[in-house]
């Protein structure tokens, strides 16, 4: 008879079995959670970069072949219309092998533009000395380009205040330029002494530009660091779209905005979000750049997965300030009207409060619910005003870059007379580019102009 023992399988489990068993689910479980998460994470991706490639985004292929397309028209220097010297080039035997010429009827012409760079030009003024019997003392005429009491001329020094507030160029580097085209040596010292020169016989045309300033019908602000001799100051800049006004102050309070434009302001402000724009002016109107609130609402979607209330929220503002931004370039395109356009601002202004939820329990859908109360009439303005100010102060920011260069080329300002001229020179020159003018001309015109004779003119258009 044969006997089989079956063995209980309980028996060949070693103490630590059950343990590991259990160890093995859960980290089963963690890693089935995981694929979940990554998976969620993945779709999430794709619809970020919709937001921020837009709609029509591709995968990066090929790399784009350099030029126009085929078919497109090339692009030629036009030929200049007047011929300011005529040289006719002749051989007398052949550059290659020496031999004799024949001379052909064939003539080539070539035509060249290049610049003739001057010589310093020394001018003896011999002024004839006269005797007024009224103010019963001596008086003397001005010669043409004649700076009074000055051994440099007037085309030097706009050309040194051309290159450092339009170029950008260090005083030491102008000193450069001026010794090494020109060959007119001038010290550093010597060439700030030019620019506050000119400053002195811009104050009045800097302080008229300001007047008119306030009462243009919208302005962009905005203000960069700009040092003060070591300690923190600010530049800020006021602009119309025919004036750019630069204001240095070492304050980044509301009381530089009323020391530029006053208390109250006719017109419509456009300025981010920064406090001191909101109680130290009153305006017509004011709008706040939604760029700034497209880049907050922006984080939102990026810190939160889609399925979350934040994410949720911040997709539906920022759908809303998409669509207003579109209709407002429909309109500046031509393809809606007036009429339609105010229709539509009626509608959002009143969507708006739809937004604000100063309860909600996520406390980034209250920090901004907060910002949208406390601006809710100055988000929308350029719907109703859309031929004077712009959903964002992109403009501003423009205006402004050339004085953040300036401060990475300077470091700052050393001196108080530094920052007067750069306020007044800067100012003028820009608004003169801003209409069409050349700056350049109008340093010529500031330094040779008759006293009391500038005005707006030479830097505004009509």
């Amino acid at each position: 008879m044969v006997f089989i023992v079956v063995a209980d399988p309980d028996s060949r489990r070693c103490p630590n079995c059950d343990r590991l068993e259990k160890e093995l689910q859960v980290v089963k479980a963690q890693l089935s959670a995981k694929d979940a998460r990554v998976h969620t994470l993945e779709e999430r991706v794709t619809e970020l970069e919709g937001y921020v490639f837009g709609r029509h985004h591709k995968p990066q292929g090929p790399a784009k072949k350099p030029g126009a397309k085929p078919g497109h028209p090339g692009w030629f220097r036009p030929k200049p219309t007047a011929i300011d010297r005529v040289e006719d080039v002749t051989l007398e035997e052949c550059p290659d092998c020496h031999e004799a010429l024949s001379m052909s009827e064939t003539l080539e012409e070539h035509v060249q533009e290049d610049v003739v760079l001057p010589v310093p030009q020394v001018t003896l003024y011999r002024k004839r000395v006269y005797w007024c019997k009224k103010c019963k003392k001596n008086v003397m005429g001005r010669g043409s380009g004649e700076m009074p009491r000055g051994q440099i001329g007037p085309e030097a020094k706009s050309i040194a205040d051309f290159l450092r507030y339009r170029i950008k160029v260090t005083q030491r580097d102008i000193g450069k330029i001026l010794k090494g085209l020109f060959g007119l040596s001038v010290s550093m010292g010597a060439v700030q002494g030019f620019h506050t020169q000119t400053r002195v016989l811009a104050q009045p045309l800097h302080d008229s530009l300001q007047d008119q300033l306030r009462k243009e019908p919208a302005a962009y602000a905005d203000e960069t660091g700009a040092p003060l001799n070591g300690t923190n100051g600010w530049t800020w800049l006021f602009a119309s779209r025919r004036i750019a006004l630069y204001h240095t102050h070492p304050s980044r309070g509301g009381k530089v905005v009323q020391d530029v434009l006053g208390k109250t302001y006719d017109g419509i402000l456009s300025t981010d979000f920064y406090s001191g724009y909101n109680r130290s002016i009153q305006a017509k109107a004011k709008q706040k750049c939604l760029e700034h609130l497209d880049r907050d609402l922006e984080k939102l979607l990026i810190k939160f997965p889609a399925g979350h209330p934040t994410f949720a929220w911040a997709k539906r503002v920022r759908d809303f300030f998409q669509e207003a931004r579109t209709l407002y370039d429909a309109y500046r395109a031509g393809t809606l009207t007036g009429d339609q356009l105010a229709q539509e601002a009626e509608r959002f202004e009143n969507e708006l409060s739809t937004f604000i939820q100063l309860k909600a329990p996520e406390p980034d859908i209250r920090r901004l619910s907060k910002r949208l109360a406390r601006h809710q009439n100055e988000l929308l303005t350029f719907l109703n005003h859309p031929d004077l100010v712009s959903p964002d102060n992109n403009y501003a920011e423009r205006l402004i870059r050339p004085c953040v260069i300036f401060r990475k080329l300077t470091g700052g300002f050393r001196s108080k007379t530094g920052t007067d001229n750069h306020n007044v020179l800067m100012s003028l020159q820009q608004t003169a580019h801003l209409n069409g003018k050349d700056p350049l001309a109008l340093f010529r015109s500031i330094l040779t102009a008759k006293p009391n004779t500038l005005s707006l003119d030479c830097c505004l258009s009509p």
